[in-house]
């Protein structure tokens, strides 16, 4: 999951709580995580592409 911490549109809050509930009931913990970047606004960045695309690689 990758939020960026400065989110007007969707706040961080939400997310953090639903990771938080969801992350004891998944059978792979090691395969789930929440990354924060800090000072982001509502916006997909090429580095949040690459991790996506690195845990795909990982995982798939």
């Amino acid at each position: 999951m990758l939020h960026g911490n400065s989110d007007n549109v969707v706040p961080i809050e939400s997310q953090r709580i639903f990771y938080n509930k969801i992350k004891p009931m998944y059978n792979y913990r090691d395969r789930i995580k929440f990354l924060e970047y800090p000072n982001l606004n509502h916006f997909v960045t090429t580095n949040m592409m690459e991790e996506s695309i690195v845990w795909f690689y990982e995982y798939l």
